[in-house]
C-alpha cells in the first residue's frame, strides 16, 4: 500500500492558493486607476505616506502654477496640467504631492483657528501663506483696510510664532487702478491698499510685514465682450510694481500674480431674474479661439517681463469649469474636464502645459 504524503499535498494546496489569490490583486488592480488604487491604500494605510503620489514635472517652468477649483482627484489634475505651483483656497497640507508646491491660503473676512494653521504651518516650514481673497471686492472677503490691518497682524504673529521661516504674501486685491465697467464698481486696489498701509502704520508703527506683494487681475468690462484684454490686465501689474517701488523698503519686493483668466469668454449676456437673484445667460459660443489668443500674449508677456519686474509666480484660474454663483453657467477658462480616469485636457490645458515647457519659458 502506497502511503500518502498528506504534508506535501496540503503545501501544494496552500501553494496553489497563494498563487491563485496573487493573480486575483494583481487582476483587481489592473482594473483600477491610480486615482482608485490611491483611495484603497488610504482605506488601509490611512496615515500613509504611500496613497501621496510623486508628480513628474520636470522640464516645466517653476513659475507657472494652477488655482484647484476642484478637489476629486486633485493630484491626477497636477500631473495632468503639469504646473509646479498650485492653491486651492485652503491650508490643508496633507497630500501635497512630491514634486509640487502649494501656496497655502487663508482668509481674511475670518481668522483660521491658531492651533489649527500653527500646525500646518510646523508641518511645511517656509511655505507661503495668501493672506486674504479679494478683500476690496464686494463679492469676495469684502473687507475694510482698518480690519484687514488687525487680521494681517494676527495672521503674522501667529505663523511666525510656529515656524519663523513662514512667508507672507498679501493683500490678494483685485486689480490696481482698473475697476470694473458696466457694474456696480469696488473700491480701486490702489486706494484700498493705502487705507491697510495708513491703518497697519497707525496701529504697529510700520509697513505692513509682506515677504511677497500679491494681486489678481482680471479684464472687468461688461460692454466689451468677450472678456480677456490682456494688455489691460499688464497695465494693473505695471502699475502696482512702479506704486511698491516708490514705498521705502519695498523696492524690489517679490510679486506673485495668484490669480489671471478671463471671467466671460462669451459674445453676449443676458441677465434673467430668478429665486437667487439676476442671473447671466451666455448668449452664443464660448470663445475658444479668442481665450487660446488672450493666454499665449499673456504668457508671453508675463515671461518677457517677470525678470525686471521681481514676478516669480504666476496662477492660472482655474482648473475646472468654474460657476460663478451669479451666473447660469461657466464662462471663462479651463484646463481640465471630468475626474479621475475620464479625466482629460481641454484646448487651453493642453496649452497652457505646452507654454509651461516651451524653450522660451525655460530660458
Amino acid at each position: 500500500m502506497v502511503k500518502r504524503n498528506h504534508n506535501g499535498i496540503s503545501g501544494t494546496r496552500k501553494a496553489l492558493i497563494g498563487l491563485g489569490v496573487a493573480f486575483l490583486v494583481m487582476f483587481l488592480l489592473a482594473a483600477l486607476n491610480q486615482e482608485q488604487i490611491r483611495l484603497v491604500f488610504r482605506r488601509i494605510f490611512p496615515t500613509s505616506n504611500v496613497v501621496t503620489l510623486a508628480l513628474e514635472l520636470s522640464g516645466a517652468d517653476a513659475r507657472f502654477g494652477v488655482v484647484l477649483t476642484n478637489g476629486s482627484y486633485f493630484q491626477e489634475t497636477l500631473q495632468l496640467v503639469g504646473a509646479p505651483w498650485y492653491l486651492d483656497y485652503s491650508f490643508n497640507v496633507r497630500d501635497i504631492p512630491s514634486g509640487a508646491a502649494k501656496a497655502l491660503k487663508v482668509r481674511s473676512d475670518r481668522r483660521a483657528p491658531a492651533p489649527e494653521i500653527q500646525a500646518a504651518a510646523r508641518a511645511r516650514p517656509g511655505s507661503y501663506w495668501l493672506i486674504g481673497n479679494e478683500p476690496n471686492n464686494p463679492g469676495q472677503d469684502n473687507v475694510e483696510p482698518d480690519a484687514y490691518a488687525e487680521t494681517l497682524h494676527y495672521y503674522v504673529t501667529t505663523l511666525k510664532e510656529a515656524d519663523p521661516s513662514a512667508k507672507i504674501a498679501a493683500p490678494e486685491i483685485l486689480n490696481f487702478d482698473a475697476t470694473c465697467t458696466g457694474c456696480p464698481g469696488y473700491p480701486s486696489g490702489r486706494e484700498w491698499l493705502e487705507g491697510l498701509r495708513r491703518a497697519y502704520r497707525e496701529r504697529y508703527e510700520e509697513e505692513p510685514p509682506v515677504d511677497v506683494w500679491s494681486i489678481h487681475t482680471y479684464d472687468l468690462d461688461w460692454e466689451q465682450l468677450p472678456q480677456g484684454d490682456y494688455g489691460a490686465q499688464t497695465k494693473e501689474i505695471l502699475a502696482f510694481r512702479k506704486y511698491l517701488d516708490a514705498i521705502p523698503g519695498q523696492q524690489g519686493k517679490p510679486m506673485w500674480l495668484t490669480e489671471f483668466s478671463v471671467i466671460w469668454a462669451y459674445g453676449d449676456i443676458r441677465w434673467e431674474a430668478s429665486d437667487k437673484g439676476l442671473l447671466a445667460y451666455p448668449v452664443g459660443e464660448l470663445k475658444e479661439e479668442h481665450l487660446k489668443e488672450y493666454l499665449g500674449a499673456m504668457i508671453g508677456w508675463l515671461r518677457a517681463n517677470a525678470e525686471p519686474l521681481r514676478l516669480e509666480h504666476w496662477f492660472l484660474f482655474a482648473s475646472h469649469p468654474y460657476q460663478e454663483t451669479w451666473a447660469a453657467a461657466p464662462g471663462g477658462m479651463a484646463l481640465v474636464e471630468g475626474t479621475g480616469s475620464a479625466a482629460h485636457l481641454t484646448e487651453l490645458g493642453r496649452l497652457y502645459k505646452a507654454l509651461a515647457r516651451s524653450e522660451e519659458t525655460n530660458k
